[in-house]
């Protein structure tokens, strides 16, 4: 992952939710 789109404020919130959507996944597994 990227820590360059991390460290964007831009995509600050846009990285949260995937992050979330992302755990979520690995969450039911």
């Amino acid at each position: 992952m990227n820590i360059a789109l991390i460290a964007d404020d831009g995509k600050k919130e846009l990285m949260v939710q995937f992050c979330i959507a992302y755990c979520g996944i690995f969450g039911q597994a």
